[in-house]
């Protein structure tokens, strides 16, 4: 909104023209009348033109507070997607394949199986590619006993119920904070045979997604709440594991020893890094470049 206080020039002579024209023996009150209207009208200007210029002053003011206020909230909701982005993407994502390969490279049997299944679907002439890995069920199966062994995640995100409800017994109140012992129940023998012991054979028997639908296999979290990027963490993981052992063949350090002790924290890490030597496998080098 602009405000126009501009001075009217016919209204000021209109004043005059009546103040002049009087008498002569008022001439001089006219005058001296005129003169104070003159400087009273002069001040008002003044007030007005100083109360717009703070008004002004006091909007501009606020105005950039508001760009700021609003620049730093743009500013650290960007930076929470990019965290968000960097730990429930990218983190997450290369630690499930560093615990893949340690269990891999720790059973010699699953590796050769995972290797013969690659041969039989993509050949040794060829490289992965993304129609390969509806195929791959052995090394589905695989990344499915890791993220069952290892929940990247093992409390998920805390969850708050809206209003009060009964669950398994238990009265839930309003407003508190639910955790869920994933890693926990992940490895529960009530639910699992030999939970310890990593065996993908367990997920070919039964059909297991993501969806979180079973209650007692859920690392990506289950209903409303699941986790938006399970399909594509799901064909990054095949991607990633496929490529690796289809192109070479990986051993560890002379004089160590598998090491599968894990750090607990957000986001549940292996102790000790894994350390990993790759050997040619296919024969033809081009298909390295």
């Amino acid at each position: 909104m602009i405000l126009d206080f501009r001075f009217s020039l016919w209204n000021f002579l209109t004043c005059a023209y009546y103040i002049f024209c009087l008498d002569d023996c008022v001439f001089v009150f006219g005058i001296v009348s005129f003169f104070i209207c003159f400087i009273v009208f002069l001040f008002v200007i003044h007030c007005i033109s100083e109360l717009c210029y703070n008004f002004a002053i006091h909007y501009i003011i606020f105005y950039d507070l508001l760009c700021l206020y609003t620049l730093h909230r743009f500013r650290r909701l960007f930076m929470i997607t990019l965290l968000n982005i960097m730990i429930a993407g990218t983190e997450t994502t290369a630690t499930t394949v560093e615990w893949a390969m340690s269990n891999i490279m720790q059973n010699h049997n699953i590796m050769k199986r995972l290797q013969e299944e690659l041969v039989e679907v993509v050949g040794l002439n060829n490289i992965v590619e993304e129609h390969h890995l509806p195929k791959l069920k052995y090394l589905d199966a695989t990344i499915k006993e890791t993220l069952r062994m290892h929940s990247i995640v093992p409390f998920l995100i805390p969850r708050s119920p809206s209003k009060e409800c009964m669950v398994g017994g238990y009265t839930i109140p309003k407003g508190c904070t639910l955790i869920l012992n994933v890693w926990s129940i992940h490895r529960d023998a009530r639910y699992w045979d030999d939970p310890l012991n990593f065996n993908p054979e367990r997920f070919l028997t039964n059909k297991w997604d993501y969806n979180g639908k079973k209650l007692i296999y859920f690392p990506f979290g289950s209903g409303r709440r699941l986790c938006a990027g399970v399909p594509l963490a799901e064909k990054m993981l095949m991607l990633i594991l496929a490529s690796l052992l289809h192109s070479f063949d990986w051993s560890i350090p002379k004089g160590e020893k598998h090491d599968l002790t894990e750090i607990y924290s957000i986001a549940i890490k292996k102790r000790k890094p894994l350390i990993a030597i790759p050997s040619q496998r296919l024969t033809d080098v081009s298909l390295y470049m």
